[in-house]
């Protein structure tokens, strides 16, 4: 059971109770009773402490990791010897791990500014999927930037996070992606550096990154932290000084989070590359898979998995499971955790290379993608309604 620490309990004393973030509740219902409100507070603030901020401290621990690796092997290979990648490769998915995990559970600082309350857009700057651009990285890797001091203020996202990182941790043979119009390829730059110079600039480059990424996983604990920008705080005592205006705001923020799981787990990452949505035109677009040179096209879709799980059974305390239960909703609980349960079983039984699995067994995808279907179906109707959760306004049109 989760336990409110002493501002908790200090603030619910006089805590007036207040509809949801968009007014899901019609001005004729009830407001919840004081004890269920202080619960419901309870859980969110629970879920952040032992589920979202324990992951926040991995992603800084990983980033020290990857950044130490690359740069020792970027010293290895300005002294002459070959750029070897086998171990970044490895410390990469150890990165990219924790971040998937994140992406169905970034409420506040690291959420989207637009969209989000308190959002900072800080998830972008780890990981700008779905917004890559291979030229830009390869234009940058000729053109030596990365080097300059204010190198990450001049450009956009997708040239210094893990996607772009995949480019240069990844990408075999000494090739470039861009049109033959372009300078890089017009005027000859990429090919006047030589394999050996593509290998310098790649693994200062890879460091590069790889450092702006630590910084970055610190900054975003750092807005947490007590002894930071103390975010906890607002989701501790939400009110007429928080962002989260009322204890059932912050679960509306938790579920928007956790709507990542329908827009882009389910949407982008399964129903686009196996020909379910109208955004692949062929029987299947293996040239739309997430991941274009790692071949772990499935790493994304069980982290997810595994993330949305912490935040339903809320790991070492009560999660959203827990909300339901006490709701008198504990047939729906079980169907959740069931599905979330077979979801994950399933995407982990599919740990090959996606890009093959689509030529040869297109439908063992389209498996998975109804399996998380059946999740986001439940989402997106008895669960919201029993919690009176707000669909965010970016999924209240995704009807499928």
């Amino acid at each position: 059971m989760v336990r409110l620490n002493s501002s908790v309990r200090i603030f619910l004393l006089g805590l007036l109770l207040s509809s949801a973030c968009s007014g899901t509740q019609s001005e004729s219902e009830p407001p919840l009773l004081e004890d269920a409100s202080t619960y419901r507070l309870a859980v969110g603030v629970g879920l952040l402490t032992n589920v979202y901020t324990p992951r926040l401290e991995r992603l800084k621990v990983a980033t020290g990791e990857l950044k130490a690796l690359t740069q020792a092997e970027h010293e290895r290979v300005q002294g002459g010897e070959p750029f070897e990648r086998a171990a970044l490769q490895t410390a990469w998915m150890g990165v990219m791990e924790v971040v998937q995990e994140l992406e169905v559970m970034h409420v506040g600082p690291g959420a989207n500014a637009t969209t989000r309350k308190g959002g900072e857009n800080l998830r972008d700057a780890l990981y700008s999927w779905p917004i890559t651009n291979t030229c830009r990285v390869d234009q940058v890797t000729v053109s030596g930037i990365f080097a300059e001091d204010d190198f990450k203020a001049r450009v956009m996202a997708n040239v210094y996070g893990l996607d772009a990182l995949e480019e240069l941790l990844f990408r075999d043979g000494d090739f470039h992606t861009c049109p033959p119009q372009l300078p890089i390829a017009s005027e000859g730059q990429w090919d006047a550096l030589g394999a050996e110079g593509l290998a310098r600039n790649k693994a200062h480059y890879a460091s590069v990154i790889a450092a702006e990424l630590h910084n970055d996983a610190i900054l975003l604990q750092t807005k947490w932290a007590a002894d930071g920008a103390n975010f906890m705080a607002q989701a501790e005592t939400p009110g007429d000084d928080s962002v989260f205006a009322s204890p059932q705001c912050l679960l509306d923020e938790l579920f928007g989070a956790m709507f990542h799981i329908d827009l882009i787990t389910k949407d982008r990452r399964l129903a686009v590359p196996t020909g379910i949505s109208p955004d692949c035109t062929a029987a299947t677009c293996a040239n739309k898979l997430e991941f274009q040179r790692a071949t772990v096209s499935g790493l994304s879709v069980q982290r997810n998995l595994i993330g949305l799980s912490a935040l339903f059974t809320g790991e070492s305390g009560d999660g959203f499971d827990a909300l339901l239960r006490a709701e008198g909703a504990d047939e729906l609980a079980d169907e959740m955790q069931t599905a979330i349960r077979e979801a994950e079983e399933m995407a982990r039984a599919l740990e090959v290379d996606w890009a093959v699995l689509l030529q040869s067994d297109p439908e063992s995808l389209r498996d998975l993608h109804g399996k998380v279907k059946a999740i986001t179906d439940l989402f997106k109707t008895q669960f919201a309604t029993v919690l009176n959760l707000s669909v965010p306004q970016e999924g209240a049109a995704d009807n499928d």
